[in-house]
């Protein structure tokens, strides 16, 4: 369906599906958080699904810690 790529099936899956083992890759968000979270400046996908696949089955979860991160000002995601 034009319009409905990755990202949006992804959230999809989290917020209306309750999905608890979803991690988007392309989320610009949950990159930054997860940079800031390993003191790193540039995590590339394959080293993001590397590092995500640690916190299975529950990625949503994590997901949702790094957006709140971000969200209530605990990290800087300027890097």
């Amino acid at each position: 369906m034009k319009g409905i790529g990755i990202w949006t099936a992804e959230m999809f899956l989290i917020f209306s599906l309750g999905r608890t083992d979803v991690f988007s890759l392309n989320d610009v968000g949950l990159q930054r958080a997860t940079q800031w979270l390993y003191n790193s400046s540039n995590l590339n996908k394959n080293e993001l699904r590397a590092i995500s696949n640690k916190w299975k089955p529950y990625r949503t979860f994590a997901s949702l810690y790094l957006w709140e991160s971000i969200n209530n000002d605990i990290i800087n995601t300027n890097i």
